[in-house]
């Protein structure tokens, strides 16, 4: 089979020279790089007859038929519940949800059989990928005198990501291809004084930027034209193809179009200065980080798997029963969907101050001391409208008033700039201190004893980035479709029956996200941060053997425990799960016309929502939660043997107990 295309170019050409004799010069430069290679495809997209609901041909890969059955028969039956099969294995075309009728239509035709039983891979295309990437740099450095020196640096790079189109022409806005494109611009200018023969003087400004594109190719599609609600054309930040995921099919829509810039300036000083058997060094670095994120989801996330075709018990999955895709032609989607408005519409801002002196002494020939000391200041960001809110799990909830038998409710979110609470999100975090020393010691003329510690922090999660936790602003309406987890609820011809409220900001206060989604920060996040030392002999030993054996070890403490997701704080306590199957019983709902969203708009729910630790939200997620921590010890053994015209032998050991 011959190669796929593959074509790479990359050239360049660069200049300097003097502009001022002795005094003046400059450098100047440019590279590119061209590439286009060949990309394949094979996924599954649903034949004819699962197009029309019939999947009385669709089987495993054994031959066995795959048994549909109609969600809407689910009963209860003993101590269980129980499904009836869609006769023939055929939906009714009475049942089939008029939006997924019209969904369907944008999957491509199926152009290949690799398995003439299970149909799956039956779809297979290529294309080509493009990316370009441009580079330049120029440079100027000016003697001012014999012990003044500058120079300035401008540089830009951008590159074009853009991935092959596999789609037909004609169904090219369903695909979700991204075009990703990113621009860093950054320059510098640096100062320096020779004060005297012993003192030496630098100061440096610098600024970068980075400009993030995602173009989403779906831009400029009306959700309404799918059958979806109206409303959905104007509540979406872009109007685009909304994202439909069925369960074992290529996806349809993409779910991301977005034009951030991340900026940082940054000022530095240091003096350097010999004093007898002293080195010693002293500076301050400053920052200022303004992120800028406006990012889009796509008009609505749709998702389907086999669950809801599942039977004829609805609780146990099985490779003979239930498809992706005859649940999407019910409109009978998964839990978790959202329609996300202002994902992240951020305007951060943040400063960092850090002071450090270090003294490099030479006490004898044989003792040498590295003594330093750095302190870091990380304050926490602020944001340009007061789009941030923490999470306080403390709060009395207003609900704790009206909602009968919940008098202790407590959590909710509160929101910087009001209510007499301040800007920022955090506690200032102003225990950075950080020391480190080391020292090398010769014992004799083959051996060498050294030793290091250091403490070192990590980049603080308070600094100003895109992830802040804005709901208010940002708003999650959660597609419900079930109460129970077997019955639908809301089907995807009416995703969204309450219709779309107005971004509350931070009017709503605790009662923020309830019955729906929520993530914030927890108000207390020291930076992450690590101890590292290590103490090792180094020995030479008969023929030219070096020996270097050394004790290595490394604490790493407020590690982030989660980012966008990966941690739950509103979990069943253990104690509740011997409820079993009582869990999803449907119980009357307390919450009904009080909390107007999500899982509280029926009269009943399920029991186990009520028995969460904060029941008046479905999920609450902590943003990049400090709680994780690393352990790392290390005995590292290497033996070097120099040989004659260069060749060097090296074998190591080591060994590594590590806890995470």
């Amino acid at each position: 089979i011959p190669l796929g295309s593959f074509k790479r170019n990359q050239f360049g050409a660069m200049v300097n020279g003097p502009v001022i004799k002795n005094r003046t010069f400059f450098l100047g430069s440019y590279e590119g790089l061209r590439e286009r290679s060949l990309a394949n495809a094979t996924s599954t997209v649903p034949t004819d007859l699962q197009r029309r609901g019939d999947f009385s041909e669709t089987r495993i890969a054994n031959g066995s038929l795959i048994r549909i059955f109609d969600p809407f028969t689910t009963r209860a039956q003993g101590s269980g519940f129980v499904r009836d099969p869609f006769p023939g294995n055929v939906i009714p075309q009475s049942m089939i949800d008029p939006v997924a009728r019209n969904v369907v239509r944008y999957y491509p035709q199926p152009n290949t059989v690799t398995n003439a039983v299970t149909n799956v891979n039956n779809f297979i295309n290529s294309g080509s990928r493009r990316f370009d990437q441009n580079q330049i740099d120029g440079r100027v450095d000016h003697n001012i005198t014999g012990a003044q020196r500058i120079f300035g640096r401008l540089s830009w790079r951008e590159n074009t990501d853009a991935p092959p189109a596999f789609f037909p022409g004609d169904l090219a806005i369903a695909e979700g291809r991204i075009i990703q494109g990113v621009t860093q611009p950054s320059a510098s200018i640096d100062y320096s004084n020779t004060l005297s023969p012993a003192t030496v003087w630098t100061v440096r400004f610098g600024v970068s930027r980075s400009i993030f594109d995602y173009n989403n190719q779906g831009l400029g599609f009306r959700p309404s034209s799918l059958g979806l609600p109206a409303a959905i054309d104007n509540v979406v930040d872009r109007q685009m193809f909304p994202r439909f995921g069925a369960s074992g099919f290529v996806n349809l829509g993409g779910n991301d179009h977005r034009y951030s810039t991340f900026n940082t300036f940054t000022l530095l000083s240091n003096l350097s200065k010999v004093a007898g058997n002293h080195n010693l060094k002293f500076g301050w670095e400053g920052r200022l980080i303004r992120v800028n994120v406006w990012e889009a989801r796509s008009a609505g996330t749709f998702n389907f798997a086999a669950g809801f075709t599942q039977g004829p018990n609805p609780n146990q999955a099985s490779s003979t029963a239930g498809h992706s895709m005859a649940s999407l032609l019910l409109g009978t989607g998964t839990t978790g969907n959202v329609l996300i408005r202002n994902w992240k519409n951020v305007a951060s801002q943040s400063f960092y101050h850090a002071f450090y002196a270090q003294d490099d002494w030479r006490i004898t020939a044989r003792l040498t001391l590295n003594l330093g000391l750095r302190y870091e200041v990380d304050l926490p960001r602020t944001e340009r409208y007061n789009r941030m809110n923490w999470f306080d799990e403390n709060a009395a909830s207003p609900l704790a008033r009206t909602v009968p038998g919940f008098a202790n409710l407590r959590g909710g979110v509160r929101f910087v700039g009001v209510d007499g609470n301040p800007r920022t999100q955090f506690n200032k975090d102003l225990n950075n201190w950080a020391p480190r020393a080391g020292l090398a010691y010769q014992v004799d003329g083959k051996t060498v004893l050294r030793g290091a510690f250091g403490l070192f922090y990590g980049p603080s999660r308070q600094a100003a980035q895109g992830t802040v936790g804005p709901f208010g602003f940002r708003v999650e309406y959660p597609w419900v479709t079930t109460i129970d987890g077997i019955t639908p609820f809301n089907r995807l011809s009416s995703p969204y029956p309450e219709g779309f409220r107005d971004v509350p900001g931070a009017a709503d206060g605790l009662l923020t996200q309830a019955g729906a989604n929520l993530q914030a920060f927890w108000p207390d996040s020291p930076s992450p941060m690590n101890r590292m030392w290590n103490f090792t002999i180094q020995r030479e030993l008969p023929g030219g053997v070096l020996l270097e054996t050394a004790y290595v070890g490394n604490q790493g403490r407020n590690l982030s425990s989660s980012t966008e997701g990966g941690l739950e704080f509103n979990q069943l306590d253990p104690k509740h799960m011997a409820l079993g199957s009582a869990l999803n019983e449907r119980v009357p709902n307390p919450f009904f016309g009080i909390v107007n969203n999500g899982v509280h708009l029926s009269p009943t729910i399920a029991r186990g929502q009520l028995l969460r630790p904060y029941p008046q939200f479905t999920n609450v997620q902590p943003l990049y939660h400090p709680t994780s921590y690393s352990d790392y010890h290390a005995w590292q053994n290497t033996f070097k043997r120099r040989f004659s015209q260069g060749l060097m032998l090296s074998l190591i050991h080591i060994s590594e107990p590590t806890r995470l």
